[in-house]
Formats: C-alpha cells, sequence, structure tokens
C-alpha cells in the first residue's frame, strides 16, 4: 500500500515502486490501480520502459474501472503519448479517437495535437491542419493551455 501511495503522489524512486507494484500481494485485487500506477513508475524510469508502461495502461483499460469518464480519458491520452514514442502511429490513433466528449478540455486539445502531429508524419497535411484548428477550438481550454497549442500550431 505505501508504493500505491508513494506511486499515486509522483514520489519514491521509480526503480523500487516497479519492482513492488510488479509483484502485489496474492490478496490484492489485480484490477484495482496497480497497473495504472506501474505504469507510471516505468515511464518515470531514466530511462523510461516505455513497452512495459505501454503493456500495463492497455491491461489497465481492458478491464471495466470505477473511474469516472474524464479520468478514464485522461488514462487513454497518456497511453496514446506511450504508442507515439514507441512510433506505434496506429495504436496511437486507435487510442486517440476512443476520447470522447466527455474528457476534460486540455485532453481532448491534448488528444487533437497528437493526432495531428501523426497526420503531419504521414504527410497528410489537410488533415493535420483540421487537426490543429480543432485543438485550438476546444471549448473550456484555459488560457496557458490555449497559449502552449498555438505555439505548437
Amino acid at each position: 500500500r505505501r508504493a500505491k501511495v508513494l506511486a499515486a503522489r509522483g514520489g519514491g524512486d521509480p526503480r523500487q515502486l516497479a519492482a513492488v507494484l510488479a509483484s502485489p500481494p496474492v490478496s490484492e485485487d489485480p484490477e484495482g490501480e496497480r497497473r495504472r500506477l506501474l505504469a507510471e513508475a516505468y515511464l518515470r524510469l531514466d530511462p523510461p520502459e516505455l513497452s512495459k508502461a505501454r503493456d500495463e495502461l492497455a491491461a489497465y483499460l481492458a478491464v471495466p474501472s470505477r473511474l469516472p469518464a474524464p479520468a478514464l480519458a485522461r488514462v487513454r491520452l497518456r497511453l496514446g503519448e506511450v504508442h507515439v514514442a514507441l512510433n506505434e502511429g496506429e495504436a496511437a490513433r486507435s487510442r486517440l479517437t476512443e476520447i470522447g466528449p466527455a474528457a476534460d478540455p486540455d485532453v481532448t486539445a491534448g488528444a487533437k495535437l497528437l493526432l495531428a502531429r501523426l497526420a503531419a508524419a504521414e504527410d497528410k497535411w489537410g488533415e493535420a491542419v483540421k487537426l490543429f484548428e480543432a485543438a485550438q477550438a476546444t471549448p473550456g481550454l484555459p488560457r496557458d493551455q490555449l497559449d502552449t497549442v498555438r505555439y505548437l500550431t
């Protein structure tokens, strides 16, 4: 439990946290938050273990969750980011398009930006421009994040 608390707060040594979280006690619910926290620990390693983080996030999303829709959308965005880092464009696109209207504005804009970058990398400039514009037009996006979106486009 201590490892989960440390991981949730972004503290502790990620290597030690990953080792503890990777082998949970027999009595622990296997479908809880452990997989998501383990993925975050893998991403904090230097260098990050992207494939392990991808596998844990995918397993976490594969089972029903108690998280509200906006929080699940944030996990989908994180998995999309990992897929992009691993040069898995199709998998990233699939996860990012699962992010629906219940997502927070920063998550929606982040997904659109990643999708735009994927489209640009494939020389689909018309699609990329539409996605960049959609990210800028995301309703409810805080001003500081809107400035970031504008800078990136």
